[in-house]
């Protein structure tokens, strides 16, 4: 089912047939997902302030036309203020989202209009810096239900297109693990 882009709108996210997920809707194709799942896709009273937020995507059409199953009302939006996120500045012409810049193995990472907490980040000397801030770039709908399943079964967060741009060992490690959790082919990934 798909559902018309709303600001602000909270949406009941189905990754498999048995977990849900919420996500909120900002700046189109922008979305904050939650640290929140259940197998029902059936939600009481929540206050998403109290619920900590997960990651904060630009996810590609497909994603939201084939995983938003319904629009909930009984939801009072947040604020969404992403403070930790770099962006992948040759696909992002919109606001201004975040810091850092990151130089990786293929692409340059940077922001608009905001600070710069240090230039061209090294993968050693500053990973604290580098796994504290989400690359933000487009997720395709298999990579974004796969991370989000794996993090919603296991409780860790593996961003393959991260560990690919500055820790290759890593992420072969979880390349393999995906391989056979998901059966996915890391040139089709």
């Amino acid at each position: 089912m798909s559902l018309h882009w709303e600001e602000n709108a909270i949406v009941n996210v189905k990754l498999q047939d048995n977990m849900y997920t919420l996500a909120q809707l900002y700046q189109e194709p922008y979305l904050q997902l939650f640290k929140i799942s259940n197998n029902t896709g059936k939600w009481g009273a929540l206050n998403l302030n109290e619920i900590e937020s997960h990651i904060f995507v630009y996810s590609d059409s497909t994603f939201y036309k084939e995983r938003f199953i319904e629009k909930l009302n009984n939801f009072v939006p947040i604020e969404i203020c992403p403070p930790k996120y770099a962006i992948n500045t040759s696909i992002l012409t919109g606001k201004c989202l975040v810091e850092p810049r990151f130089k990786g193995k293929q692409k340059l990472y940077e922001t608009f209009n905001s600070k710069i907490i240090k230039k061209a980040l090294d993968p050693i000397h500053d990973e604290e810096i580098i796994r504290q801030y989400e690359l933000i770039h487009m997720e395709p709908n298999y990579n974004l239900t796969t991370r989000l399943i794996y993090f919603y079964e296991t409780g860790v967060d593996v961003d393959l297109g991260k560990l690919y741009e500055f820790y290759p060992d890593e992420f072969n490690k979880y390349l393999n693990i995906f391989q056979n959790r998901f059966q996915i082919n890391w040139h089709e990934y």
